[in-house]
């Protein structure tokens, strides 16, 4: 037996946890650290080639004094204190197994580790050890030159236990080669008939009383040998440099994807082992390729999808530059309308080779053509956008609402909660009533019909095509507005039989006059004096002034912010003042009065105005079909919508002057 000198990093493996074992009272857990199976690793310290390794699991062969004395248990093996969510109390080897108990910290952090534990979620641990000696077992083939060589570990100390998220791999290598990592361990080689080497007492035998022989050996004193450990880290680097160049090397030369490089150096497997990997991804994407051409050949083609989205891309930048131009679309930012349509139909695998341009026309605008689709999808999204970017001045005081169907809205409107009353000794509660109205009215639908044809698209008449989704979203926008600017200029009878504005509702001036501090004063006591249905005051708060476009400049100057000489000269309802309103002036006011005015008080007070839709059509939409009658495709813009005054109490009409 031969003695040898090396000096080896800290190692790792994984273990198991045996969830049975939580204690919840005491924090534990038992894992079990090594139960000593073989495992390969790559690189011996000092040999340049992979072997093999096992820890040997007699009692003997184990250090657990770290163990037994509360072992730090760790983060991902990180060493620091933040890291550190445990301790080892308790360890031993049994039946060939190395078992340890955990005790958890009751820190946040370590806490949220344990009931991961416990709830299973975590379920691996790792172990760092080192070696003390290791001795080089036979060859089972001696004649085997490339035979893996097996070390067994007859003598190692586990340090430290790691809770991590993937186990260290059994053959993964530690790669930091810091001196203050590198420990220092026997290697115990084996030896055939060596000659007896200087030093060493030959064996001697004695006969025995069967005749045969008693074999004794004398120990010999060991060869220590010195590594230079700066030349095996060298090396050790210059081997880890070299693996990961071949891996890299033989994925590029793949054309593969230099995350699969990545991925490979990641696990530690060897260079030739990566070589195999490629090729068996190689093979797999041969298959997929052959089982794609078969795709094509029966017109099912894979890519058909993104050329769809790609082309709608396109046309919607073309369009309006606003829509940003994908990776997918820049290929066909350029291409004509016809030479769209080509490629669509040749990638649904038709060929356009001797086609008239009459003909591409009336196959691409066919019912079995993509290009109908792409042509609806993108009108819907251009509709739409222009129909949000429309202005509309009714928003602070409408209440958009969702509606499943046709059938008659009944807005009930509640009136206040009973009033508490006092309860006399042994008497009862008194029950109360609540008094409620309602406003009713239905959806309505509302819609037109646009084209594309056969000869827009060989004229690559986009601009024409763009601008009728574009005027019908406006109209949708300014549809809404219609309705909702109309239910205040028609002033039409509420269910209590007056008018929406009228004395009965306290809402409207009695006489007209021009916007000011006093008419304005007017309004907002009247809005803070409105009672509810059970004739309790509201005391709602006036938000907004909207008048004519005639008015502008009025409502511009009354609530500008103005720094006052005198109290006097303060503005009430400017920025600054006490019941500070917002302006806006609409169009459709003029039609009807170039002169009245109106205040509405903050939405969240009170229902004012009501706009519905149908359920999951909030906005505009696009229907399409083919029309064989003029070789093109119809599109129906259909917008379902409603509107409702719901409470006149929180708006308020002057006549103006």
């Amino acid at each position: 037996m031969e003695t040898r000198k090396l000096h080896l990093p800290k190692e790792e493996i994984r273990a198991a946890i045996n969830p049975k074992t939580v204690d919840e009272d005491k924090r534990t857990v038992e894992v079990t650290f090594s139960k000593g199976a073989r495992v390969k690793r790559n690189t011996f310290y000092g040999f340049g080639q992979d072997y093999f390794e096992e820890l040997d699991m007699k009692p003997s062969s184990v250090r657990l004094e770290r163990f037994k004395n509360g072992a730090a248990v760790l983060k991902d093996h990180v060493p620091s204190v933040d890291s550190q969510i445990g301790v080892v109390t308790k360890a031993e080897v049994r039946n060939k197994e190395g078992l340890a108990t955990v005790k958890f910290s009751e820190r946040e952090d370590a806490d949220a580790i344990f009931r991961d534990v416990k709830a299973g979620v975590i379920r691996h641990v790792s172990i760092g050890y080192v070696r003390h000696a290791v001795k080089e077992m036979p060859k089972q083939n001696k004649d085997d030159q490339d035979e893996i060589p097996v070390y067994r570990v007859v003598d190692w100390e586990p340090l430290e236990l790691s809770f991590v998220a993937i186990p260290a791999d059994p053959g993964a290598q530690v790669r930091n080669f810091e001196k203050a990592n590198i420990f220092e361990c026997k290697l115990l080689e084996e030896r055939g008939e060596p000659m007896a080497p200087k030093n060493e007492t030959p064996k001697t035998t004695e006969p025995t009383t069967d005749g045969g022989a008693v074999v004794e050996e004398k120990t010999q004193t060991p060869e220590v040998i010195e590594v230079d450990t700066e030349k095996l880290q060298s090396e050790a680097r210059q081997a880890e440099k070299a693996r990961q160049k071949e891996i890299r090397s033989a994925v590029k030369s793949a054309k593969l994807d230099g995350s699969v490089a990545d991925e490979m150096i990641e696990r530690d497997i060897s260079a030739d082992e990566a070589r195999k990997e490629v090729l068996e991804l190689l093979a797999k994407a041969d298959a997929e390729a052959a089982t794609r051409s078969t795709n094509v050949e029966v017109g099912q083609d894979l890519t058909n999808e993104g050329l769809k989205r790609g082309i709608e891309n396109a046309i919607l930048h073309r369009m309006n530059p606003k829509n940003e131009l994908s990776d997918i679309g820049a290929p066909h930012r350029f291409a004509r309308m016809m030479d769209l349509a080509k490629s669509l139909i040749e990638a649904r695998g038709d060929s356009t080779r001797g086609l008239s341009a009459g003909e591409i026309a009336s196959r691409s605008l066919h019912s079995g053509s993509d290009f109908p689709e792409i042509l609806a999808n993108v009108a819907n999204k251009t509709l739409r956008r222009a129909y949000e970017e429309s202005p509309q001045t009714f928003a602070a005081f409408t209440n958009r609402v969702e509606e499943p169907d046709f059938k008659e809205i009944a807005r009930i409107q509640l009136g206040d909660a009973p009033q508490l009353l006092p309860k006399a000794e042994n008497g009862e509660y008194v029950y109360g009533t609540m008094s409620e109205a309602a406003e009713k009215y239905s959806l309505e639908e509302y819609g037109r019909k646009i084209g594309f044809s056969r000869r827009m698209l060989i004229n690559d008449d986009l601009n024409a095509f763009s601008r009728l989704p574009v005027l019908f979203g406006r109209a949708a926008a300014n549809l809404e507005s219609d309705i909702v600017w109309a239910i205040i200029t028609a002033n039409p009878n509420m269910a209590d039989g007056n008018a929406l504005f009228s004395a009965a509702h306290g809402n409207l001036a009695g006489s007209g006059a021009a916007i000011s501090d006093t008419t304005l004063g007017a309004a907002r006591e009247a809005m803070r004096l409105q009672t509810s249905l059970d004739g309790n005051k509201l005391n709602l708060m006036p938000r907004l002034l909207a008048g004519p476009v005639k008015l502008e400049t009025t409502i511009d100057k009354q609530l500008t912010a103005i720094t006052p000489n005198a109290v006097g000269d303060a503005n009430p309802f400017g920025p600054n003042g006490r019941t500070p309103l917002s302006g806006v002036v609409e169009p459709r006011l003029d039609d009807s009065s170039q002169t009245a005015w109106y205040v509405f008080a903050d939405l969240m007070q009170i229902d004012i105005i009501e706009l519905a839709y149908l359920t999951g059509e909030r906005l505009p939409f696009i229907d399409s079909m083919i029309d064989f009658d003029t070789d093109g495709m119809k599109m129906k813009v259909r917008h379902t919508v409603a509107g409702k005054a719901i409470d006149w109490r929180g708006m308020y009409k002057n006549a103006g002057a």
